[in-house]
């Protein structure tokens, strides 16, 4: 479905029959250049990886069948599940393997974390020596973090 949404907004933003107009152009040109970037990409693969843990449990509560007991037992088991996802390092390579095979799906060739400066205020600067270790440090590992917070 990606590849698909990838080349449609590309044939929107290139005006393939000249039938868009200049508006729609400019707004499929724009959607394109974030669903085609590496930190959207890295961010999309981490919250799809980790929602599969947490749909079974939604789909539960969602349901008026539910005692509240076994619901409370259930999130645990899932912050547990989580938490020891955090420490696992297979876990990480999994997400960057998908995202590294949706960016070819999208014409990248490689994950490339965003440049850096020295005084960078208005985004994540993690000193990183690789670009898997970057996007662990700025965007896995918080996501985790904010998942299951420290108590």
């Amino acid at each position: 479905m990606y590849k698909a949404l990838v080349a449609c907004l590309e044939g929107i933003s290139s005006n393939e029959g000249r039938s868009w107009d200049q508006e729609a152009i400019t707004d499929a040109h724009g959607l394109l250049s974030k669903i085609t970037d590496s930190t959207f990409i890295i961010c999309f693969q981490t919250v799809h990886n980790f929602f599969g843990y947490v749909r079974g449990v939604s789909s539960k509560l969602l349901g008026s069948s539910l005692d509240i007991v076994e619901g409370y037992e259930m999130i645990g088991a899932v912050k547990q599940i989580i938490d020891e996802t955090r420490k696992n390092e297979q876990e990480f390579d999994l997400v960057y393997s998908n995202a590294s095979d949706m960016a070819v799906k999208a014409g990248l060739d490689e994950l490339k974390m965003p440049r850096r400066c020295a005084r960078q205020t208005h985004r994540n600067n993690v000193p990183a020596s690789s670009d898997k270790e970057y996007f662990k440090r700025a965007i896995y590992l918080p996501y985790l973090d904010e998942l299951i917070p420290a108590t």
